[in-house]
């Protein structure tokens, strides 16, 4: 009977050679070390276990990625070797020509060219023959190994281990062992290799599955990378050198290469590791390389945006630095946007699949922050990118990425300028906005409102506001596809409208007015469900203008054609559109109005605002608890009139006092009752002043109607009222009667009180009372005979 052996997994395959190999790694270089120790020293079993060591690197068998571990253990174990070598030259004598012959008698090429890098980096070192004839030694030995993953590992191998030992400017190697140029020849064509290699990783199919190999191949991308990464460290190459030599095989490298994973990191890579300047130079062409000589499934998005962010910030270091630039450098900073421009506008028309709608915006939001780092006051330049990319977008169904990313390009300038007047400058912001679909559109003037607001930087011109209203159109009229509009979400967006206008500021009197005529104007077409919350604030800054018109008239300022007559005349206007709608709302602003125009002097104004808002009392209100809510604005208003004539009072007077008897309930007539008799406080006859203790009595009598436990909470409001005239010196209200009130008072707090939730009981309100007095008659110095009154318990 037979056992079968398990059958493993590739996963487990892998791990399972990968562990044989590394053990036999670790195995040679215990032997290797023994024989380097200081006792032994002995140079052919160093070679024979290292040549062992090296031997495990011939393998097929692993993964890239395994064959990477392996790779770094014997790498590990190989900085032991190169010490010895370097010792046997610098301490023992040995000759380093004769080290490097020796190493090339191993037997297997891998581990032979590994000992020879080895010892060619110490034979660089010591100086004895020039650096760049080792090196073009080196790197052409290397193309013994034309396996893709053996040969890459190894000609990485040669850029480790030389990475520190080439010509370059002012370094220990230039002169006799090379120059500057010398070293990008050695760089230049063991990246070429290792590019080839790279790419026929994916020919040769090393792992079967697709998915898998392309993943394998990104994770060994940094190999390649690390060649064009030393050449951007080399100072000695300059902008000539760049421009003449190293960009165009370079370029030719990466373009021949013909393989999308190749070309999208080495391309990003060669953005990154050469300086700004470099690429400012020869700006036209690489743009050109990338629109034209790259594969179609290039991300060209990605490759853009690196160059476009990378150039933006230089332009801002050479700003922020101040220092005086070349004149090709100077040009070139001033063109690079026309060059992206042109290169983006060419891409597009020739090869339409190169950006999807995605990464279209992603490149125009990546040249928009270009813009505005190089060029913050060319507000042309940000129009036009507006333009094109509504006119590329505009005819498209965008994605929701897209949609944000438009967004960003909307609030960019908010953010960047913080400045709303040279938002507004933005012809073509407008434009960008109608791309978006409604509550996109919706969210996008909502910030700019919001950033308006926070900057607090006033809108001072017609033409400004005007503009501002463009800008957030889809927040002042009903827009395509704005059915659903929650009633929540349209509160909060017409609030944020109406704060707006608060930032509508100009000394002149006559351009504010115009400023806000324009607003109203606008806030007309919103129609009736905005109208409630922007139609208010609007009114009342008609009035503030209003008074701050008639203060200026009577400084003898000069104010334009605008006057009190035709302020008011706007806000009446208004008023009446306003009131056809919402006619509680609007009674409120008659009232306020009616005080400005009193103040302001003008009689027939505030005589007319009144019989509107009396007229809306009588006609639009019919419920008992809101006639009673109202009636309090009312009474206050002509209690405060100051030009009013008398005639006016007395109308406005009685109509007062039969709103107040005709009310439903008795209490709400007691309490309406007494507050009509402040009407008569400032009356010019003595007969009319008389009646303060008239309707004091009615409210009296009326108390007297009410229940048991209505009638505490009456007494303790008239005995307070009273006390109120008392405390004014009303001569019709005496302290005798207010003896009388009291004991009424104190009499009826025995009833149990009606329940007035959120308030104080009438007993504690008359306790508070009675403290109140008894503090007045201590202190006895405002010219009050407050000892005349009696409590009842005295």
């Amino acid at each position: 009977m037979s056992i079968e052996a398990p059958v493993l997994t590739v996963e487990e395959q892998q791990e399972k050679w990968l562990g044989e190999a590394q053990k036999m790694v670790q195995q040679h270089s215990a032997s290797m070390s023994q024989a380097m120790s200081a006792d032994k020293r002995n140079l052919q079993e160093v070679l024979k276990y290292s040549s062992l060591m090296l031997g495990e690197l011939r393998t097929s068998a692993l993964s890239p990625q395994n064959y990477y571990e392996l790779y770094m253990a014997v790498c590990t174990e190989m900085v032991a070797l190169e010490s010895f070598f370097t010792e046997e030259v610098m301490v023992h004598g040995r000759k380093v020509e004769e080290l490097y012959e020796v190493v090339q008698h191993a037997g297997n090429i891998v581990p032979r060219l590994y000992l020879l890098i080895t010892v060619g980096a110490v034979y660089i070192k010591s100086q004895e023959a020039p650096a760049k004839d080792i090196l073009k030694d080196l790197v052409e030995m290397c193309k013994g190994v034309q396996h893709p993953t053996r040969g890459l590992f190894l000609r990485h191998y040669l850029s480790s281990m030389t990475k520190d030992k080439l010509p370059d400017k002012d370094n220990k190697y230039e002169g006799e062992g090379g120059t500057v140029q010398d070293s990008v020849e050695f760089v230049l064509q063991n990246f070429k290799e290792m590019v080839w290699l790279w790419v026929r990783m994916e020919q040769k199919q090393i792992v079967a599955d697709p998915e898998r190999r392309a993943k394998e191949r990104e994770a060994l991308r940094l190999l390649i990378g690390f060649n064009l990464t030393r050449l951007g460290q080399l100072d000695g190459i300059d902008l000539e050198m760049y421009v003449e030599n190293v960009m165009p095989r370079v370029i030719e490298v990466i373009a021949n290469s013909k393989d999308t994973i190749a070309q999208q990191y080495l391309t990003e890579v060669m953005i990154q590791v050469f300086p700004d300047e470099f690429h400012l130079a020869k700006i036209e062409e690489m743009l050109q390389m990338f629109c034209t000589q790259l594969m179609p499934t290039i991300n060209l998005q990605a490759i853009l945006t690196s160059l476009m962010d990378r150039l933006g910030r230089y332009a801002v270091q050479v700003k922020e630095s101040g220092e005086k630039r070349r004149k090709w450098e100077r040009n070139a900073l001033a063109g690079m946007f026309d060059c992206f421009q042109t290169s983006i506008t060419e891409l597009v028309e020739q090869k339409p699949d190169a950006l999807d709608q995605e990464r279209y915006a992603l490149v125009m939001l990546s040249l928009l922050k270009l813009v505005l780092q190089a060029y913050p006051d060319r507000y042309d330049r940000v129009n036009d990118m507006f333009a094109a990319t509504a006119k590329h977008l505009g005819s498209m169904q965008l994605d929701a990425k897209t949609v944000s990313l438009v967004k960003q390009m909307l609030t960019r300038p908010v953010e960047h300028y913080g400045s709303m007047s040279s938002v507004l400058d933005l012809d073509g912001w407008p434009i960008l906005l109608v791309v978006l679909e409604s509550g996109s559109r919706r969210e996008v003037a909502r910030d700019l409102c919001t950033a308006a607001l926070k900057s607090g930087e006033p809108l001072n011109t017609v033409e400004h506001v005007a503009k501002f209203f463009e800008f957030i159109k889809p927040l002042v009229v009903t827009i395509e596809g704005d059915d659903d509009v929650k009633d929540e979400d349209l509160e909060e967006d017409q609030n944020l409208v109406a704060k707006m206008i608060h930032m509508f500021k100009n000394d002149s009197c006559d351009v504010q007015f115009k400023m806000y005529s324009a607003t109203r104007k606008q806030f007309g077409l919103g129609g009736e469900a905005r109208m409630k919350y922007t139609l208010p604030p609007l009114i009342f800054s008609f009035l503030r203008l209003a008074v701050k018109v008639r203060k200026a008239l009577e400084k003898e300022e000069d104010v334009g054609k605008v006057t009190v007559e035709k302020v008011l005349q706007y806000v009446l206007g208004t008023l009446e559109v306003l009131s056809s709608k919402f006619p509680k709302l609007a009674l409120r602003i008659y009232v306020q109005a009616a005080r400005v125009a009193d103040r302001c002097d003008m009689a027939e104004f505030c005589n007319n605002l009144l019989e509107k808002a009396f007229l809306l009392y009588e006609e639009e209100i019919s419920d008992s608890k809101e006639e009673n809510a109202e009636l309090p604005s009312l009474v206050s208003c002509i209690i405060s009139m100051k030009r009013m004539d008398q005639e006016g009072v007395d109308k406005f007077t009685k109509k007062l006092c039969s709103y107040a008897v005709n009310l439903l309930k008795k209490p709400d007539q007691c309490r309406a009752t007494f507050m009509c008799a402040h009407l008569f406080t400032k009356a010019e006859d003595e007969e009319s002043r008389k009646k303060v203790l008239d309707y004091f009595k009615r409210s009296l009598k009326i108390v007297d109607a009410c229940t048991d436990a209505q009638r505490p909470a009456l007494f303790v409001d008239i005995l307070n009222r009273y006390l109120y005239f008392f405390a004014n010196h009303n001569e019709y209200i005496p302290a005798k009667h207010i003896n009388v009130l009291w004991e009424l008072t104190s009499k009826n707090l025995t009833s149990d009180p009606e329940d007035q939730p959120g308030l104080a009981t009438p007993q504690e309100y008359y306790d508070n009372t009675v403290a109140y007095v008894k503090q007045k008659q201590e202190a006895n110095d405002d010219g009050v005979l407050w000892n005349e009154v009696v409590f009842p318990d005295s």
